[in-house]
Parts: structure tokens; sequence; C-alpha cells
């Protein structure tokens, strides 16, 4: 029961994450704290600790007397994470440790292997969790630590990226060229292949803003 009640917050979190990437929360949307707590079944204690958790991840902004909103980002906020992630793989891909663990080389399979039949949903959580595990196996607690503040963010703004099944399909593409790369030991291709993967999820992400916003 402790146990559930010390995962409570970051499941809250976590359906939150959810709600905005299906668009059921746009940015600068009031989070109702009333409806997650009848959700959970909890009082709401845990939904504060839950924005609270958001809202140092980036994703949430709380507004004194007025409650907190679904953090609103401008195109350069949103380039600027492109940016750093792309930084901090560079970083990480440079510093890899060889041989890989072989238990580490099955789950990053299992990724891909999910990414083939999953919805625009599921596929955002794989490839966080695809360049996560990428990142980790440099075994840097810095990269780790600075890439996990960006998470959530990231996952949230898939859908800019992600929004029809040719842009999934071309993502996909591109994790399996990189992760052939890393797996071979080319790590000048696999660099190359990251920096192209991130320039065209920038672009494709720009363009989703254009057609959202013109």
């Amino acid at each position: 029961m402790m146990r559930e009640k010390t995962h409570l917050p970051k499941m809250i979190a976590s359906q939150i994450v959810m709600d905005i990437v299906n668009n059921k929360l746009v940015p600068g949307s009031k989070v109702i704290e009333e409806k997650y707590a009848n959700t959970f079944g909890t009082s709401r204690g845990p939904i504060r600790e839950a924005l609270y958790m958001l809202e140092t991840e980036g994703l949430i902004e709380r507004i004194p007397k007025r409650g907190a909103f679904v953090k609103k980002y401008n195109k350069q906020d949103l380039c600027d994470l492109f940016e750093v992630r792309i930084a901090l793989e560079i970083m990480s891909i440079r510093r890899l440790k060889y041989p890989l663990p072989e238990n580490k080389i099955n789950e990053i399979d299992r990724i891909i292997e999910a990414m083939y039949t999953a919805n625009q949903e599921e596929y955002s959580i794989l490839n966080n969790d695809f360049h996560y595990k990428i990142l980790c196996l440099s075994e840097n607690e810095i990269f780790k630590n600075f890439y996990s503040r960006l998470g959530a963010p990231l996952i949230a703004l898939q859908k800019f990226v992600l929004e029809t099944p040719e842009n999934i399909q071309h993502s996909l593409q591109e994790h399996q060229l990189l992760w052939k790369a890393i797996k071979e030991r080319k790590l000048n291709i696999a660099k190359a292949v990251l920096e192209d993967h991130m320039e065209s999820g920038k672009k494709r992400f720009l363009m989703g803003i254009e057609k959202k916003t013109g």
C-alpha cells in the first residue's frame, strides 16, 4: 500500500503527459485537479505532487491563485529543446562503452520491434525510451540527469513531429540506421545519422507548428 502511494504522483504525472500528447490538454489550458483526483480516487495532495514534478520538467506552469496550466512554448523554445537534445546525444555517442551489454542491446532491439506496430501515442513514448537508452549506454550520470529533465516536454511535443503515418515511418527508418551504426561501432556514421534524424525531426516539428497556426 505504501509503495502504491509513493508511485501515485508518478502515475498521475504520466496520465497528464498522455492527455497533453492526445490533445486533451492543449498549451495554455488549465489542469483541473478535481478531475484527476476523481479519476485516481485520491485527495489533491498526490495531484499537486504530480504537478510539481511536471513543473520542474518544464511542462506545467503554476500561477499563484489561478492554478496549474500547460506551459506554452514558442518556436525558439522548442528549437532549443531539440538543440540541447542533439548535443547531449552526440556527446553520449562519443562516450559509448564497448562492448555494449547484451541486456541493453536486447532492450533497444525490443523497443525498435515494438515501434513497428505502435500507434502515435505509443510511438512517442517508445521514441523517447529509444533515445534515452542510447544515451544511457555512455554510462554518464550527468547526461542522464540532464536528458531526464527534457523527457516530459519532448514526449508531449512529439505530436507535432509524428503527426502522420509517413512521419512515423520516416522516424522508424532513421532509428534503425542509427542503432545499426552503433551496434557495428561505426560512430562517425552514427553521429551523422543522429544529426540528420534530429534535423529532420525539427523540420517536421516546424511544419506541424505552421500547419496548426497558419
